[in-house]
């Protein structure tokens, strides 16, 4: 069958649409992607607490616990005896300021305190008679 030139002519244009149809489907989605992808800046890291997985490029923004063995929330990673204390953070010793061995970093009790140590039993002046 002999098609007229107008008939051809859409004919062409129908396969060149089809043709540039089947070429964009068959690129792979990875190719596709990169080439008509967006750069979004943001935190790329993903241990830091406001990391973005849509970030294709690293801006510095990433932020950290305040302590290593804090969660992003401030809440403790460890803390074995439920005191809200992290483990990392308990200093034992004795808490109670008025015994001779008070430790004022001490946030765990470990009934050391002592309170005869420091105290002066009788006179400690040696000029004194009673000394």
């Amino acid at each position: 069958m002999i098609f007229s030139s107008h008939k051809k002519s859409n004919l062409s244009s129908t396969f060149n649409i089809i043709t540039l149809v089947m070429f964009l489907f068959s690129t792979t989605p990875n190719t596709f992607a990169i080439a008509n992808s967006i750069d979004i800046e943001g935190c790329t890291n993903p241990f830091a607490c406001n990391y973005n997985p849509e970030a294709t490029i690293d801006d510095g923004s990433c932020d950290y616990p305040e302590e290593e063995y804090l969660t992003c929330n401030g809440d403790c990673i460890n803390d074995i005896n439920e005191n809200g204390i992290c483990d990392e953070a308990e200093v034992l010793g004795c808490t109670i300021p008025q015994a001779c061995n008070y430790n004022p970093q001490a946030n765990i009790d470990d009934n050391s305190c002592d309170y005869l140590s420091c105290l002066a039993l009788g006179c400690t002046n040696p000029n004194a008679c009673n000394y």
